[in-house]
């Protein structure tokens, strides 16, 4: 027997049972909120017993994910019996109840107009909760049931939902004494009968006292149950009396009740017929009725007020004169005939009117005051609301030409439609209706464009026409257009540039590429083929098909290369020609270029010879000899598009003593080829380098600063050792005994460099299954040696002292002794030599060695290796990393990785040579080694990339000791172990072996989405791109031209009316609850670049401050509080929390329409002391 209103709490607004199962009869729950459940009732492990109740206007909304707008019960088993829920809402679900792991029993219960952001307006049912619902209704809510399993029967559902007795059909709710939900009854008084009365008998309800009733006259309900809330009240209502009265004269009133009136009772119908006295009186206007607009005889009167006097007036017809005529008197004659005279017409009366051509003539149109009728049928209906004069106009048969109209593609019609004749001369206007959203894109006449898009179109009918027209979805898109940067520059420029286009959705738009001099179009990505590489087929032109949103086009451009097969003479420093590309040999060509002195005096003036994409075999394209000059010989367009294909018969370039007898120092490189097929086999029993030899055996002559650069050894095979390239005896000896003792720091530089290349799958039958070094000390740097999965080098050798180094063998490297320095100037004096391959930042992985070292076998000599990874090696005698025999002087590597040697009962990471900064997986001692996984990954250039959550990532030496290294031996800053984002390595060094971090354009996707009742508007840079409209979602390309770049992109939210933001997904920031944010677009692919803004209605709500514990600060309510919302701050001082460094504007609102006051206002104490 109370009303609760206005209640506020976590849980439960009004009431919170905690364990309990009270009895609740015969309340009002009014206005209550609750920050988390339960906005009037929360029931938390409870059983209550609520009877007779009604719950109003109460709400559940914090966090935006409060559930049960009027009763949450969590793990209870309530009954819920003839109780009325009425326009209670919540934030998530169960606008008016929710239940979680409960049985509630629910009868005779009337659900109507509740709401929830989540769709669940009505009941609720989550997890195990097993509901029983009977003899209740639903009506208007934001989803009526929502359930697992449930039992409901004998219900009426607006949603339809299944079990015995259930209905859909309106419920037919009228106003009473108490309120707006009993039921129309024709026993109370109403017209017609709620198909929701006596729907069962003996239900759980006793409604046999007299009390209960669903009947505006109170009568109790006492044969079958309704369905229902059920009013408790069995007072008498009172009688109304009804006068009826005709205003003036010209018809009467039924049923005739002249003052007093006579009684009906309160809130029943009555019917009402009004009856004109004649044709010449219509009915004017009702008064006191239902619907006092009706203009039609029949009304109702529902008895409402005390007295209630209804009239009715009538008013005589006015009448309209119809006058005819046939334009120019030719052609036929008109009924009714009415010139000169009129024939006159009631009002809204429809005349008739005939035309009768003559012999040989037809109706050509109709006119109405003027108004072309659009047709030729003989007959016309005129409604007379007004005088009317009606022209028809003939023409004779012989004199007609055919107008053919069509609409291509829908959306839209045209008049006149299909097929019309008119007067050959005559001028007819054709009229486009677009659908809403579109307008006319094209007219054609005939085939030909007529050139406007004009809605009218005028055609003269000098013969037959057709005429078309087509409509499109005007379109003012964004069109994303870039240049695709491999790592050497745009090399070019593409039109348009990024921008908004006008035009229709499903046009194509044309995009031009402008190569710079020297290069052409190699392909183009479009947003018509995501993903796919499409070559130039128009020369540098292609078009696009332009959407809402997300068009795009990029290209890439390539460099122009020779004629494929030719091979060019150029300066290598001017890069003049000198030969002009010719279909001859490489050898040919280098021979040409020794030979030509004019050109070339290799002291300051050298050749390049420059070879075009092409397959190169046969005798002059193997066995290449430079002959001791120093050149360049360079695959154009680079190792994938220029082979040399051994053909088994040799080896692809030979460098030995004979070739450097000519006195020069030669500088020479050798780039951008793949060398294929190479085989030395069992010649002269002196059979190393399938691919490359350098030769030094007999006068240890250095082979001064020769490179091989960027090249790919592949299937090549050497008899006796390196199955790609082999250095034998490349540096000088010392011949001086008194450097015996700083040997190691006066040697010369190695002689040869091997950078950027790939070696795999070559083979030897005896040591070095990619490269073999003997007295040699080349520079093997940024290059890979192996394979990612099981294409390395082999090593395949069988007999004793054979099958060493699957990667790479090196040997003998001597140091003087103190007897050799004795015996200086005797015979037993050997000179110290140092073999001291330097293998900095190299990949070397799935190599095998049939003994030992899978990765690298060094015996007497002192490789020095900085940076590298060397993986997944195989020995399958023993030793799968590194191995070194009979030196003891070697360097120990560093900031390397040495990792799972393929045989793991034999095998050994290190043996015999030192670690430091390095990750060793036998945890193998020394300063800065670990043992932890280096977490290799998959990413744009093999498979090695590191975790950067690793130890090995900032794992090796300082930041100088990178710079060092990478400037020594000219590797560059610019390399990663980063898969992602291929962020340089700037810190201190990485571990193990470092890709690129130059790679391509690339281009990464936002996509954008809403809910339902708002649009998002997106921008960057003060630019608009597009909105999305509600439930809508949009993909828009987003170009990244280096691998740390991002875009930042603003966004506003546009709520519809009566709504407002409910959260942010996928933000800068999700908290914000107003109307801007932003989103910034990285190429990192573990980010999804995908963003919600999801909308709610306006729920006002009033934040409480210091009250509600939950806010630290006035800007902590601030930052919670959404559109429509109220923040209610407290008597008191209020200080600003200020912050220098973050913050000193004091409380800050962003994009939020909301009112924050004090407690009261209008009350000057209130403002007086809430102070800020």
């Amino acid at each position: 027997g109370f009303t609760i209103i206005d209640g506020y709490a976590d849980f439960g607004g009004a009431i919170e049972c905690d364990g309990a199962s009270p009895t609740i009869n015969n309340c009002v729950f009014e206005n209550n909120a609750a920050e988390l459940d339960g906005g009037a009732i929360d029931i938390f492990y409870g059983s209550p017993q609520i009877t007779d109740c009604v719950f109003r206007g109460n709400m559940a909304t914090g966090y935006g994910d409060s559930v049960g707008g009027g009763i949450e019960c969590y793990k209870g088993t309530p009954t819920i019996k003839n109780c009325l829920f009425v326009d209670n809402s919540v934030s998530r679900h169960g606008g008016a109840i929710d239940l979680y792991d409960s049985n509630a029993t629910i009868t005779n219960c009337t659900v109507v107009g509740n709401n929830a952001l989540a769709g669940t307006g009505g009941i609720y049912a989550s997890d195990l909760s097993t509901p029983t619902i009977t003899n209740s209704i639903f009506r208007d809510n934001a989803g009526d049931l929502s359930y697992v399993i449930a039992t409901v029967t004998y219900s009426c559902i607006e949603s339809g939902d299944p079990g015995v007795g259930n209905i859909t059909d309106d419920p037919m709710f009228r106003e009473g004494l108490e309120g707006d939900y009993y039921l129309s009854q024709i026993d109370a008084g109403q017209l017609v009968d709620s198909p929701c009365i006596n729907v069962i008998a003996g239900s759980a309800m006793d409604f046999t006292d007299g009390v209960y009733t669903t009947k505006t006259n109170n009568d109790d309900d006492a044969d079958d149950d309704d369905m229902g809330y059920h009013y408790r009240n069995n007072d008498p209502v009172p009688m109304f009396a009804l006068i009826t009265q005709v205003d003036g004269v010209g018809g009467t009133i039924d049923p005739p009740h002249a003052a007093p009136g006579n009684g009906y009772v309160q809130f029943s119908d009555i019917e009402l017929t009004a009856t004109v006295a004649d044709d010449s009186y219509r009915l004017d206007a009702w008064s006191g009725t239902n619907d006092d607009a009706r203009t039609e005889p029949n009304n109702v009167v529902t008895m409402t007020t005390d007295p209630n006097t209804v009239k009715v007036s009538f008013v005589k017809k006015t009448t309209y004169a119809l006058t005819t005529e046939v334009v120019g008197g030719v052609g036929g004659d008109i009924d009714p005939n009415a010139i000169p005279e009129s024939r006159s017409y009631y009002e809204g009366e429809v005349a008739e009117v005939t035309a009768i051509p003559n012999s040989g003539y037809v109706v050509k149109n109709w006119d109405i005051d003027g108004a072309n009728q659009g047709h030729s049928d003989p007959n016309l209906f005129v409604t007379m609301d007004s005088p009317k004069h009606v022209k028809v106009e003939f023409i004779y048969g012989a004199n007609t030409r055919r107008l053919t109209t069509r609409v291509i593609g829908g959306n839209g019609t045209v008049e006149p439609e299909r097929r019309s004749d008119h007067a050959f001369g005559s001028v007819v206007e054709v009229v486009a209706h677009p659908d809403n959203g579109f307008q006319v894109k094209s007219w054609k006449i005939d085939g030909v464009d007529a050139g406007h898009t004009n809605p009218n179109h005028f055609v003269t009918m000098d013969s037959g026409k057709i005429v078309t027209v087509e409509f499109g979805q005007p379109l003012t898109g964004w069109l994303e257009t870039y240049v695709i940067d491999v790592g050497n520059g745009a090399n070019g420029t593409i039109t348009p540039l990024s921008g908004v286009i006008s035009t229709f959705i499903g046009d194509v738009t044309t995009v031009t590429a402008n190569p710079a001099a020297g290069y052409h179009v190699r392909m183009w990505n479009t947003s018509d083929f995501p993903g796919v590489d499409i070559p130039p087929v128009t020369g540098n032109t292609i078009t696009v098909t332009m959407q809402a949103f997300g068009t795009y086009v990029g290209v890439e451009f390539a460099r122009d290369s020779l004629p494929t097969g030719t091979i060019e003479i150029r300066d290598r420093n001017s890069g003049a020609v000198t030969q002009a590309a010719s279909a001859i040999t490489i050898q040919a060509a280098i021979n040409a270029a020794i030979a030509d002195t004019a050109n070339f005096d290799f002291v300051n003036t050298f050749p390049e010879i420059v070879v075009a994409p092409g397959l190169y075999q046969g005798p002059g394209n193997r066995d290449l000899d430079l002959r001791g000059f120093p050149m360049d010989v360079t695959g154009e367009l680079g190792p994938d598009l220029t082979i040399i294909d051994c053909q088994t018969a040799g080896r692809g370039f030979v460098f030995s003593d004979g070739s450097f007898n000519n006195g020069i120092s030669p500088e020479w490189k050798i780039e951008g080829f793949t060398i294929i097929n190479g085989h030395v086999e069992a010649s002269s029993g002196f059979d190393y380098g399938g691919a490359i030899l350098f030769d030094g055996t007999t006068s240890h002559f250095e082979f001064s600063m020769g490179e091989v650069v960027d090249c790919i050894f592949q299937n090549n095979f050497a008899t006796d050792g390196g199955g790609a390239i082999a250095c034998l005896s490349i540096d000088y000896p010392v011949d001086d005994p008194n450097e015996v003792h700083t040997v190691l720091i006066d040697l010369p530089r190695p002689t040869i460099r091997i950078h950027d290349c790939k070696i795999s799958n070559n083979t030897t039958n005896g040591d070095g299954g990619g490269i073999y070094t003997d007295l040699s000390s080349p520079v093997i740097s940024s290059t890979e040696i192996g394979s990612v999965t099981t294409m390395g080098n082999n090593a395949t050798g069988s007999g004793p002292g054979f099958g060493h180094g699957g990667g790479i063998y090196c040997q003998n490297g001597r140091t003087a002794t103190q007897a050799d320095q004795d015996d200086f100037n005797g015979v037993n004096y050997d000179p110290p030599i140092v073999s001291m391959p330097e293998i900095v930042n190299c990949l070397i992985t799935n190599n095998i060695a049939t003994h030992m070292g899978g990765g690298i076998y060094a015996v007497d000599c002192a490789p020095y290796i900085n940076m590298s990874t060397i993986a997944f090696n195989n020995g399958l005698s023993q030793f799968d990393g590194i191995r070194v025999d009979y030196f003891d002087d070697s360097e120990p590597i560093m900031n390397s990785i040495v990792w799972h040697p393929g045989n793991d009962t034999i095998s050994d990471d290190l043996f015999n040579i030192d670690a430091e900064f390095s990750c060793i997986e036998d945890g193998d001692g020394g300063n800065g080694n670990i043992a932890a996984n280096p977490g290799f990954l998959a990413g744009p250039l093999g498979n090695y990339y590191l975790s950067q959550a690793g130890a090995s990532v900032n794992g090796g030496q300082g930041v100088p000791a990178f710079n060092v290294v990478s400037a020594i031996y000219n590797l560059g800053s610019l390399l990663t172990t980063d898969s992602v984002n291929a962020f340089p390595d700037t810190g201190n060094m990485d571990m193990g072996y470092h890709y690129s971090a130059i790679t391509k354009t690339r281009v990464v996707f936002l996509t954008l989405n809403t809910s339902a009742d708002g649009s998002l508007q997106f921008g960057s840079g003060g630019i608009t791109y597009g909105v999305i409209p509600p439930s809508s979602q949009a993909v828009f390309p987003v170009v990244l031209q280096t691998p740390s770049a991002s875009a930042w992109f603003n966004l506003l939210a546009i709520p519809d009316a009566g709504h407002r933001v409910a959260n942010w997904i996928g933000t800068n920031n999700d908290i914000l609850l107003g109307n801007l944010n932003s989103v910034t677009v990285t190429g990192d692919p573990t980010i999804i670049n995908n963003v919600w803004v999801n909308f709610e209605l306006l729920v006002p709500r009033t934040l409480y401050y210091p009250q509600n514990s939950k806010y630290n600060t006035l800007q902590d309510a601030i930052d919670d509080a959404k559109d429509g919302d109220e923040i209610e701050i407290a008597i008191g001082k209020h200080a600003v929390q200020y912050d220098p460094t973050q913050r000193d504007l004091g409380y800050v609102v962003t994009g939020k329409d909301i009112t924050i006051r004090s407690a009261k206002p209008d009350n000057q104490y209130y403002i007086d002391n809430t102070i800020i």
